[in-house]
């Protein structure tokens, strides 16, 4: 902008620093010392501004305005006052003599750039307006003189009206069209007859029904504010159809009979109405910003701070002072006071956040924690900027500084809801997994029962027929052999028989008969003797009248286990005999509830089982059981050995032949053998958060009188199976879960076996598994509980 700017001011240097500033900007400035020369270089040469300083020797700055106010030549030249006057009268005195603005000194580099501009906008479109207002002035000139001709009789605003270029338009409160001009009509394509009367949403054919309500609603809303007017550009259809943009502008008023209406003009958009809205939203804002800046300062608790690099001062607004709580009536306080308002910890953040400005001009916002003088810590969030010189100097640092301590707190009392919430939700977690590991025991439990009673009952019906014939097994054995005595004793006898006797003995083959007589008798004892232990396993695996704790062989519980599930271990068609190894230490009996822990032994043999289902050849169920008696050293001891003596035990039934047990000692190292036991005993392997959570239970409420080194019964039951993966393992002890097939498996058997092992016998239940290496279950129960 080449704007011709005049400096009046009588101080040098002042006066210098006006000139380089504005020269600076792309002005052309002249300076002048004296008000008298002043006026003469106003009147010869006319400024487009003139900076007018008050206090001058010769003349003051009031009375070069009153005199360049009072000449038509130079009345329509802007002047800003520029003093270090800073009292209301002051302002006031020189707003009445025509100043068009007043800056105080000291004054700010941006304020004065932007006041000079936008008080050269001004002017220029006040220029503007003047040319516009001549133009249309003489076009209304014009119009009337043409509406006086062809209808003297016509009133004025009729003859305005329907001579105006615009399209202009009267609608009542309803919205309904009272008055139109000849040149909306034309605009449109309407008759005045087909519009006067109809509501303006004619003007939109094609636009649903609520889209017409809802335009309705704006307009009711709009006439409530008589004072209000807007404007706007909408897409309007004409009669045949074809869109339009229009440019419309809406005024309410109110009659004395308290009618309200709306004039509406169509028109396009001219230079001059965009100059009259952007001269009024200028002084309009011009005139309020100061105040409004002060009211949202005080209302959202925001101060800001004005640093001096040079002198190293500050200047504080009011709101700031508040903020600290300092007498904003005493002077702002140095840089290192200011510091030491600050909370010692954040002292750092803060002369960090001010080399920032010096470096980079910016700074990011930070929070920080106030000290106030009367021992109040406040939470204050801060934003900074810093303003250079033309060489690139910093000059001045602004920034700004609001109070959130009542944010601060409210966060900090949500946080401590959210986790008063969060604890009783974890609360109720566990409450709810109690409740859930509860039903599923008792529902286990009752299953277990009627399963008792049902083998209970299935093993006393068998076990009377099996005692009728096996008691009577003796007695005909020795009618059999008294009759075969007879028959040889008759043989002797008489060794001559008859023929009919010959050939009778001869068909019935008589030798043969003597001789597999007494080994079908043998296969029938041995037959009845098998059913007989298969029977007291059933009873004893029951164990129906042992609800209360009771020493226990557990060995035997083992034993009783697997004959009952013999016919899982035998081979069948393709799949080949699973080989049960059994390695048995000297056991004391255990205090425990037996019928439960023959549950424990069937859920880890039958799962060993299933694991081997899909296994070639060769299928191995390891069993082995120890005696514990040196805590956890001795355990860890032998997960880093496992070497002990086995004992391999093949099952077998034939007809007539009694089963046999073949035993030879053997020593195996499962170093050797099995090196997925030594990596899985040796990784650290997590058990699932429940496991975890139940584990923590027991120790905490079972654990407190049991004897450190009791001693405590260790059964390891090992199968060469699949194996599993860490994340399978993590939640084998998780109620319902299950990797079998959907009807295959509920997903119960080793929840409640660890619930059995760990809370009804305070001992412990562990897994060690490698995918494709095999699984180790590992049982500990002390043995008295």
């Amino acid at each position: 902008m080449n704007a011709n700017i005049l400096i009046v001011d009588d101080t040098l240097p002042s006066l210098q620093l006006l000139s380089n500033l504005l020269t600076g900007q792309g002005y052309k400035v002249r300076g002048i010392l004296k008000g008298q020369k002043a006026l003469s270089t106003a009147r010869l040469a006319k400024p487009d501004l003139i900076l007018l300083d008050i206090k001058m020797p010769d003349l003051d700055g009031y009375e070069v305005c009153k005199q360049l106010k009072a000449d038509e030549q130079t009345s329509h030249i802007p002047v800003i006052f520029i003093s270090a006057l800073n009292e209301a009268l002051d302002k006031v005195k020189a707003f009445a003599l025509g100043g068009a603005d007043y800056i105080t000194k000291p004054f700010q580099v941006e304020e004065v750039l932007a006041r000079i501009e936008n008080q050269l906008k001004i002017q220029l479109l006040s220029k503007q307006l003047i040319e516009k207002n001549t133009q249309l002035s003489q076009k209304i000139v014009m119009c009337q003189k043409l509406q006086v001709e062809l209808n003297n009789q016509n009133k004025l605003r009729q003859s305005i009206l329907n001579s105006a270029p615009v399209g202009i338009c009267l609608t009542d409160e309803n919205g309904c069209f009272v008055e139109v001009n000849p040149a909306y009509c034309k605009l449109y394509g309407f008759t005045p007859e087909e519009l006067i009367g109809q509501s303006f949403t004619v003007h939109f054919p094609h636009a649903p029904a609520e889209h017409k309500l809802e335009l309705m609603q704006q307009y009711r809303d709009f006439i409530q504010d008589v004072q209000n007017n807007d404007k706007g550009e909408f897409t309007v259809w004409r009669k045949d159809g074809t869109e339009l943009m229009v440019d419309i502008r809406r005024n309410g008023f109110q009659q004395n009979d308290g009618k309200y209406f709306v004039v509406t003009t169509v028109m396009d958009i001219t230079e001059r109405k965009r100059m009259e809205e952007t001269l009024r939203t200028t002084l309009h804002t011009a005139f309020l910003a100061e105040a409004k800046l002060a009211a949202a300062q005080r209302l959202a608790h925001l101060g800001n701070w004005e640093f001096d690099v040079l002198t190293q001062k500050f200047i504080w607004s009011e709101e700031l002072f508040d903020i600290f709580g300092l007498d904003w009536m005493q002077p702002e306080p140095s840089f290192v006071t200011f510091l030491r308002l600050i909370y010692p910890d954040d002292r750092p953040l803060l002369q960090k956040a001010f080399k920032q400005m010096l470096a980079t001009g910016t700074s990011d916002e930070i929070d920080y924690r106030i000290v106030r003088l009367d021992g109040q810590i406040r939470y204050v969030v801060g934003r900074g900027e810093a303003i250079f010189d033309e060489f690139g100097q910093v000059q001045k640092l602004f920034g700004t500084a609001m109070d959130i301590t009542q944010r601060k707190q409210v966060e900090e009392a949500v946080r401590q809801a959210s986790a008063r919430e969060r604890e009783k939700a974890q609360q109720l977690e566990l409450t709810l997994s109690q409740l859930k590991r509860t039903q599923v025991q008792l529902i286990q439990t009752e299953k277990m029962s009627s399963l008792g009673q049902m083998v209970a009952g299935v093993a006393h019906e068998i076990n009377n027929p099996v005692s009728f014939i096996y008691g009577n097994l003796a007695p005909a054995n020795e009618y059999a052999q008294n009759l075969i005595r007879l028959t040889q004793l008759y043989q002797k006898t008489y060794p001559a028989p008859t023929p009919e006797i010959q050939a009778f003995i001869e068909e019935i083959d008589l030798d043969f008969l003597v001789e597999d007589w007494q080994k079908l008798m043998h296969s029938m004892q041995i037959g009845t003797e098998r059913i007989q232990e298969i029977v007291l396993s059933l009873r004893s695996f029951s164990r129906l009248n042992e609800s209360e704790l009771k020493p226990v062989d557990i060995h035997e519980g083992i034993d009783n286990t697997l004959i009952i599930l013999q016919h899982r271990l035998r081979a069948v068609g393709d799949r080949p005999e699973i080989e049960v190894i059994k390695n048995y230490d000297k056991l004391p009996k255990v205090t425990c509830y037996a019928s439960q822990l023959n549950q424990v032994f069937m859920n880890l043999l039958s799962n060993a089982i299933d694991a081997l289902d899909c296994q070639s050849s060769p299928r191995r169920i390891t069993i082995h059981t120890s005696l514990k008696n040196r805590g956890l050293e001795q355990e860890t001891k032998y997960r880093k050995t496992l070497e002990f003596p086995l004992q391999p035990v093949n099952y077998s039934i034939q007809r007539g032949q009694k089963s046999m047990v073949k035993s030879k000692p053997l020593r195996v190292s499962l170093k050797r053998s099995y090196p997925f036991v030594l990596a899985a005993s040796s990784a650290l392997v997590k058990r699932s958060k429940l496991a975890q959570k139940r584990a923590a239970n027991t120790l905490q409420e079972l654990g407190k009188g049991k004897q450190p080194n009791s001693p405590v019964v260790v059964i390891r039951i090992t199968d060469n199976g699949s194996g599993m993966s860490e994340e399978v393992r993590n939640q084998i002890f998780d109620p319902f879960y299950t990797t079998k097939p959907v009807g295959s498996g509920t997903g119960l058997g080793l929840a409640i076996s660890y619930q059995i092992v760990v809370e009804k016998h305070q001992g412990k239940l562990t897994c060690f598994s490698l995918p494709g290496k095999g699984t180790k279950m590992i049982v500990e129960i002390p043995v008295k509980s």
